[in-house]
């Protein structure tokens, strides 16, 4: 074979395969491009959503600090009632010793469960 019917051939081969190669290229570029665009929005998304989850995870965490709040507030308030109404026991045994309308034994007694309830109570000598 001649050179020229080489170099003609190698020309008409070179152009024809020149166009698919470049559309594969570029194809392959823009396909590159697209996933790049996509993987750098999914790492944002990603990232969002975990910010998120640290606020509810916060806002749980508030949410559980205020309803323990709010039981102990309740069970606080629970034993100061049962002080009081002890109080008011304490306080009308007390009135009855003054106006003597207990009998001695009845006075003895009421004063051993007047000291002997708050020690049961508080579980500590007053």
């Amino acid at each position: 074979m001649p050179l020229q019917t080489i170099a003609t051939l190698v020309a008409i081969l070179g152009t024809m395969t020149a166009a698919p190669v470049t559309l594969v290229v570029i194809f392959l570029k823009s396909t590159h491009e697209a996933q790049a665009a996509r993987h750098h929005e999914l790492s944002r998304q990603i990232e969002r959503t975990g910010e998120r989850v640290s606020r509810l995870t916060e806002k749980l965490a508030a949410v559980q600090r205020n309803y323990a709040t709010k039981e102990e507030w309740l069970r606080e308030s629970l034993l100061v009632r049962e002080a009081l109404q002890s109080t008011r026991e304490s306080l009308a045994r007390l009135e009855a010793l003054q106006t003597g309308k207990h009998s001695n034994g009845e006075t003895a007694h009421a004063k051993s469960r007047n000291i002997e309830k708050p020690r049961s109570r508080n579980g500590a000598s007053p």
